[in-house]
C-alpha cells in the first residue's frame, strides 16, 4: 500500500447537468492511499457511494468540466490534480478566444462566482464555465455585463458545442493541408 494519507476533497458544480444534485458544493470525498475513492453526496437525499478510483468519479460526475475536484488537502504524492486538468482546459480556451471573437461575462445565475466565455466562430458559439482561479487565463477576453448580446447563449449544449469545435478542428486542418503544412 502506497505510504500517504487520505486526501480529502469537495465536488463544486458550476451547471447542474442532470437536474439532480444541484450546483455550489454538492458532494465530499476521500481518496484513499490505495486509490480507491469514497464520495458522500450532499442535499436532501444524501448517499455514499464507493469508487475503484478518482478517474470513474470524474468520468461519471465531472460532466465535461462542469464539476470540479477541489482539494481539501495537499498531494502528498505531487501528482498532478484533476484541478491541474481543468486549469489546461481552460487555457486551451483561452487560446480558442484569441482565434475568434469572445467574450467573458457572469451570466450563470445557478454558478455566479463563474465566468462564462463565449467564443463565437462560424460553426456557431461555444460557451465554456470559467472557475473563479482560472479567469486569470482570459485577461485578453473582453469582459461585458449578463445583459450584452454578445454573452447571450445560444442553447447550445455541450454535443452539439463540440460538434462545432470538430467542425473547426477539420476545417483549420483542410486549410493546413490545402497551403501544404
Amino acid at each position: 500500500m502506497p505510504d500517504t494519507a487520505p486526501r480529502r476533497f469537495q465536488l463544486a458544480r458550476a451547471t447542474d447537468v442532470t437536474g439532480v444534485s444541484g450546483v455550489g458544493l454538492v458532494a465530499d470525498g476521500v481518496l484513499w492511499p490505495d486509490g480507491a475513492v469514497s464520495v458522500r453526496w450532499r442535499g436532501e437525499m444524501p448517499s455514499t457511494v464507493a469508487w475503484e478510483c478518482l478517474d470513474h468519479v470524474v468520468q461519471v460526475h465531472g460532466h465535461a468540466g462542469h464539476t470540479r475536484i477541489l482539494w481539501l488537502d495537499d498531494d502528498a504524492t505531487g501528482a498532478e490534480t484533476v484541478n491541474g486538468v481543468y486549469r489546461e482546459r481552460a487555457a486551451l480556451v483561452a487560446y480558442l478566444a484569441t482565434q475568434h471573437p469572445a467574450v467573458l461575462a457572469y451570466t450563470d445565475p445557478d454558478a455566479p462566482d463563474w465566468a462564462v466565455v463565449y467564443v463565437h466562430t462560424p460553426a456557431g458559439q461555444m460557451s465554456w464555465h470559467i472557475a473563479p482561479e482560472d479567469v486569470d487565463l482570459f485577461a485578453h477576453v473582453a469582459k461585458v455585463t449578463p445583459d450584452d448580446q454578445l454573452a447571450e447563449w445560444d442553447g447550445h449544449d455541450t454535443p452539439t458545442k463540440y460538434e462545432r469545435l470538430a467542425h473547426m478542428t477539420r476545417f483549420a486542418a483542410l486549410a493546413n493541408d490545402q497551403r501544404g503544412r
